[in-house]
């Protein structure tokens, strides 16, 4: 999967008991790879942004569709990676970050006056609901 000669956009690793996980991005895709497996454990559509949680079991994804989170366990397995959608978020979400513990999950859409909603929003990771929001 490495081999193929495709120019990266990043590359980002997560350190882990068992094994090392990372993600590749390319301009058209991204990656969810573990060092233990020859093929990436699951892929999707490269979002415009991602970001592991602190104790590398989460991966927070701005899609078009809007925010994603990859739940991924120890060990990790091809089928062990769960990708849940945050309903009502925002498909112009462009960044994405995690407190410091991964309590909160952050997420930043572009601006735009006339959108409906909050520009800052700030995420229960574990049920995905919103916890407070703010407009620019």
């Amino acid at each position: 999967f490495l081999g193929k000669r495709r120019p990266l956009t990043q590359v980002l690793f997560t350190s882990r008991m068992v094994s090392l996980s990372y993600f590749v991005r390319y301009r058209d895709e991204l990656a969810v790879c573990s060092t233990t497996e020859a093929e990436p454990l699951m892929k999707m559509p490269a979002p415009a942004a991602a970001a592991w949680n602190a104790d590398g079991s989460r991966l927070a994804c701005a899609t078009d569709q809007g925010i994603v989170v990859c739940e991924v366990p120890t060990p990790i397995t091809r089928d062990s990676v769960v990708v849940k959608p945050y309903l009502n978020s925002s498909a112009n979400s462009r960044h994405v970050a995690w407190s410091d513990r991964g309590t909160w999950l952050v997420t930043y859409r572009a601006l735009d006056k006339d959108a409906e909603g909050d520009d800052l929003v700030v995420w229960d990771p574990d049920t995905g609901e919103v916890k407070v929001g703010f407009k620019h």
